[in-house]
């Protein structure tokens, strides 16, 4: 297995000692701009963790889309992050809670809800489409690239 970090500049500079405390020496670091541009390797998994949520909504999107054209076709993203609201926003109450702390911590962060995650999905070219709770409240959205 080969593994590609794709960090703004300044992670970036600091990611290799990081990872080689963790004994990760072979991750490859590049820098990059997701919101901007896809990656220029081509991958057969994207995971965007803790990411999506603290944009706003059109690097939001921009995100996703940029992380499907640097996947395989047939590839998979994995997109987890706290905060995630039903599509009346009314629940979970995780997700409402930490859409106010978005709001206050991030300049344009906030909790989407899930249809418009799979709304970004979609048009990025995904299929299959899930969304898990996990037990530490966290959501994970899965799908799979169309081939």
């Amino acid at each position: 297995m080969a593994a590609t970090l794709v960090e703004l500049p300044t992670v970036a500079a600091v990611a290799p000692a990081i990872l080689s405390e963790c004994g990760a020496d072979d991750v490859v670091v590049d820098e990059g701009d997701i919101t901007v541009a896809p990656s220029i390797g081509r991958y057969d998994l994207a995971i965007l963790k803790a990411v999506v949520q603290v944009l706003p909504p059109d690097q939001a999107r921009s995100s996703i889309l940029n992380a499907a054209r640097c996947l395989t076709a047939g590839g998979v993203i994995a997109i987890a992050g706290s905060g995630v609201v039903d599509d009346d926003r009314l629940c979970s109450p995780e997700g409402v809670f930490l859409n106010l702390t978005f709001l206050n911590l991030f300049r344009h962060g906030e909790s989407y809800a899930e249809g418009q995650y799979r709304a970004w999905m979609t048009e990025a070219g995904f299929q299959d489409i899930s969304r898990l709770r996990l037990a530490d409240g966290c959501t994970l959205f899965r799908a799979r690239l169309a081939r």
